[in-house]
C-alpha cells in the first residue's frame, strides 16, 4: 500500500426492476480519470446472476494495473434467511449441524468465485462479514470470540486449505457514531488473519472518520481505508458535492471506496455533482498515475 490515497468506485449498479443489471461494464464512463480501485460485491445477490461480467471487468481493470475490492452480502445460513436475517447460532454453522452444511456450502461459493479471480491474476482486497459491529447483519449477533471463530474458519478454507494466495483480508467494522454501534477494534480477528483495516462511512462530515474509529483502527498497525463511503441523507444523494471527500488524502488513507448509485439513490461518484473534480485532488492518486 502506498501513502498516497487512491481513488476507488464501486461499479455493481442494481437497477430497479431487479438483478439484471447487477454488473454495470460501463461505470467509469463519464469519469476524466479511471480510479485504481473498483468495487463489488460478491455475496448470494452476484451468485444468482452470471458473474462473467464482473470477472471481465475486474480482469480488465487489473491488467491495466487497477486493484479491485470485493466485500459478500451472505445470506444467513442458519435461518437461511437474507444478509438481515438475525436469527443464527453461530457456534452452530461451526459445529455438527446442518446450519454447519450450509456454511460449508456459502465457503464453497466463495472460493469458486474468489478463484476465478486468482485464475486470471487479479489481486482482491478482501472484505468479508463486514459491519460487525453494527445490529444489521446475522453476523452483528456474533459475540467477538464468534466473530473471530468464523473469520478464521473463512480464512483457513480459502487460504489454508484451498491455497488462494490473490487475498488481501480487510477487516472492516461501520462507524462508530452512536451507542448502537459497538467499538469498531471490538471483533478484531487478529494480526495474523488481517492485512489492512478500514472504515464504512455514511455522513456530511468525512474530516470527522479519526473521531468515528479510523485513529483506533490506525493503531492496530496495518494500513487504513474508507472501505465504504456515502452521504448520510440518501433521499438528497443526487445534491452531495464529492468534493466532500477531498480531505480523504490527509487523513493517511490507502484509498477510499465510493458505494455504487442504485435505484434513485445517486451515491458513486460518477453520479454526484463534481466527482471528476474529486479525482483531481492534490494526494489522490487515479489510474493513469499509478505504478
Amino acid at each position: 500500500m502506498r501513502r498516497r490515497m487512491s481513488a476507488a468506485l464501486h461499479p455493481a449498479r442494481r437497477a430497479e426492476r431487479g438483478m439484471d443489471e447487477y454488473w454495470d461494464l460501463d461505470a467509469f464512463t463519464g469519469l476524466a480519470e479511471a480510479p485504481v480501485v473498483m468495487g463489488a460485491d460478491v455475496g448470494d445477490g452476484a451468485w444468482d446472476n452470471d458473474v462473467a461480467p464482473f470477472l471481465a471487468l475486474a480482469e480488465a481493470h487489473a491488467a491495466k494495473g487497477g486493484l479491485v475490492t470485493a466485500s459478500a452480502s451472505l445470506a444467513n445460513p442458519y435461518s437461511r434467511g437474507g444478509v438481515k436475517s438475525r436469527g443464527v447460532d453461530c457456534d452452530a454453522l461451526l459445529g455438527d449441524s446442518n446450519a454447519h452444511d450450509r456454511w460449508e456450502i456459502t465457503k464453497t461459493r466463495i472460493g469458486n468465485t474468489l478463484q476465478l479471480l486468482e485464475d486470471r491474476d487479479v489481486l482482491v482486497l478482501w472484505r468479508p462479514l463486514h459491519e460487525v459491529n453494527g445490529d444489521w447483519f446475522w453476523w452483528s449477533t456474533a459475540s467477538p470470540e464468534q466473530y473471530e471463530a468464523l473469520w478464521r474458519d473463512l480464512f483457513t478454507t480459502l487460504v489454508e486449505e484451498r491455497e488462494l494466495d490473490n487475498l488481501l483480508w480487510v477487516y472492516a467494522p461501520n462507524m462508530a457514531n452512536s451507542d448502537a454501534v459497538r467499538t469498531v477494534d471490538l471483533y478484531y480477528p487478529g494480526a495474523d488473519v488481517v492485512d489492512v483495516t478500514g472504515l464504512d462511512y455514511y455522513g456530511d462530515d468525512p474530516a470527522g472518520l479519526a473521531e468515528v474509529g479510523l485513529d483506533t483502527l490506525r493503531a492496530l498497525g496495518h494500513p487504513v481505508a474508507a472501505t465504504e463511503l456515502g452521504p448520510a441523507f440518501w433521499e438528497d444523494t443526487g445534491a452531495y458535492d464529492a468534493r466532500r471527500w477531498d480531505v480523504l488524502p490527509s487523513l493517511g488513507v490507502s484509498y477510499a471506496l465510493a458505494w455504487s448509485s442504485w435505484g434513485d439513490k445517486r451515491m458513486s461518484i460518477l453520479d454526484m455533482p463534481n466527482g471528476d473534480a474529486l479525482l483531481d485532488t492534490p494526494g489522490l492518486t487515479t489510474l493513469e498515475d499509478w505504478p
